[in-house]
């Protein structure tokens, strides 16, 4: 029997006041709790439900035990972990632990979430600690929180473990509530690791052939579809190609290329400076890429005469013919080696690797190239330069080189 006052009071206050959050019984032997949380605790009312609360992630299959038991049957430690934030574990104590082992083994929790019961606030967890541990004896500190709220009912947080690890034994120690001597959980959910399954390994694509690489007698001619982009300082007629009446300009081939041969009949006039371009950046040229010299014979000296990598080395003979007679001119590129012959006659061969300094040729000479030429791009366009003086081209042709 209730100590507070008649029974019929008691009864009339407790039938006539508090609403309960489902449908069901109090035993007699749970009146006095219910009582006492209406003295101390203000109006007895409990929240209804709210009709939006979801459902929560249950933390997997497991054995449940508490510092102390729910204050009735429908209220015991288990709630806690069912999956229902309807639910709540309530017991009469400012302060509780859950203790939580795992079947099947260890777990490794990233992330859990705490959610607040239906009825008073007063009850909440404010301060506490989340520990793991292996026997159930020694505990391990996973993460610690103090000062914490929930600002609705129902409301659930969650929070990232700041140290975590395989355990088989999880444990929420609550410290102090938020001010009475009842506190309450409606969900405890430890999130593990997602586990996901592994691609498998992507299938290696088959090698191309060699011979589709470097096929024999493979040559492309760059005046077929594919092969230039056209602009308005060149013409083509008749397969030969020719600088317009709108002076300067580089015609670039519209693909890019790395190892290769390409053969290129030149004509040359009065003083022309023109040049074959490659493996180069049509935004940058000059300093970009790479340039073999296309000149009038007799005009230039040195490292810019015809046959030369332009400003980094001279060929080691002059075959360039008069204006106005063809010329024939193979460049070679195969990783870091080039060679040029001219007219039948090889004139240069170099390593690319072999210019270490920006400035600067191997043998000391400066240049004008702010990157070393080894640090250079392998694969670019094909250029051939309009500087304002005529010139034609026939017979371009290209076919890649295999390894």
């Amino acid at each position: 029997m209730i100590k507070y006052g008649t029974t019929t009071v008691a009864l009339m206050l407790l039938l006539g006041t508090v609403a309960f959050a489902e449908p069901g019984f109090v035993s007699i032997a749970d009146m006095d709790e219910v009582f006492e949380s209406y003295c101390k605790e203000g109006k007895g009312q409990w929240r209804a439900v709210a009709p939006e609360v979801k459902k929560t992630k249950k933390s997997g299959a497991g054995n449940v035990s508490a510092s102390k038991p729910g204050i009735n049957s429908r209220e015991s430690a288990e709630k806690a972990f069912d999956g229902d934030s309807r639910t709540k574990y309530c017991t009469s104590a400012p302060t509780i632990w859950l203790k939580y082992r795992c079947d099947g083994g260890k777990r490794k929790v990233l992330k859990y979430s705490l959610t607040a019961a239906n009825d008073y606030p007063s009850r909440d967890p404010k301060d506490w600690t989340l520990e793991g541990s292996n026997n159930g004896k020694q505990w391990t500190v996973l993460d610690q929180r103090a000062g914490e709220s929930f600002t609705a009912r129902f409301q659930r947080r969650e929070f990232t473990v700041k140290t975590p690890g395989d355990y088989s034994w999880y444990k929420l120690d609550v410290t102090k509530n938020q001010g009475t001597n009842t506190t309450q959980l409606a969900e405890l959910e430890l999130l593990p690791a997602v586990q996901t399954k592994q691609k498998p390994a992507p299938k290696k694509p088959k090698p191309a052939p060699k011979a589709a690489q470097a096929k024999p007698g493979g040559w492309t001619s760059l005046f077929e579809p594919g092969g230039f982009d056209m602009n308005k300082h060149w013409e083509l007629k008749d397969g030969i190609l020719s600088s317009s009446k709108t002076p300067g300009g580089i015609l670039w081939s519209k693909k890019q290329y790395t190892d290769f041969e390409i053969t290129v009949d030149y004509r040359t006039s009065k003083e022309c400076n023109s040049g074959l371009f490659f493996r180069s950046d049509p935004k940058n040229p000059v300093q970009g890429g790479f340039e073999i010299q296309i000149a009038s014979d007799g005009i230039y000296s040195g490292r810019h005469v015809v046959g030369s990598l332009f400003d980094a080395k001279a060929p080691t003979k002059q075959e360039g013919k008069p204006d106005g007679e063809w010329n024939t001119m193979v460049l070679t590129c195969r990783g870091p080696k080039s060679k040029v012959v001219l007219n039948g006659e090889q004139v240069l061969e170099f390593n690319i690797d072999d210019w270490t300094t920006p400035r600067r040729n191997p043998d000391g000479s400066p240049n004008k190239f702010k990157t070393a030429l080894k640090d250079l791009p392998r694969t670019g366009h094909i250029g051939l330069q309009y500087h304002g003086q005529p010139i034609s081209f026939r017979n371009i042709k290209i076919r890649p080189l295999g390894n």
